[in-house]
């Protein structure tokens, strides 16, 4: 699998805006204002899910099918019960965070969906 030049510059900058701390704090608030406990290790296995996958797309190898197809479903999407967050600008760095990875996943789709 090969992709181009572009969409792989695009894919290693939003990498690197990923280099910033991880949202614990916004994690926390989220689970005690909400009482939820799972909140934390869905957002690692969704966020796992896109690094893994462009981990395979940076290697130029194909991302395995059960993977291509989780990578069509935003956070909410895969997880619907935190619908009730609505507007995540109040937890910033979690919405930072999230939204960097929003942009990879739909890079990745361009990729799964054109090489």
């Amino acid at each position: 699998m090969r992709i181009n030049v572009e969409l792989r510059q695009k894919l290693e900058y939003l990498k690197e805006e990923l280099e910033i701390p991880y949202p614990s704090e916004d994690i926390e608030r989220i689970e005690e204002e909400y009482k939820t406990e799972s909140f934390a290790d869905d957002f690692y296995s969704y966020t796992s899910l896109i690094d893994g996958s462009l981990s395979y797309v940076f290697a130029l190898k194909k991302v395995p099918k059960s993977q291509r197809e989780m990578l069509y479903k935003s956070f909410l999407q895969a997880y619907p019960e935190y619908v009730f967050l609505g507007n995540l600008g109040q937890y910033v760095e979690l919405n930072q965070q999230l939204s960097i990875y929003e942009q990879i996943r739909k890079l990745l789709m361009v990729v799964i969906e054109e090489y």
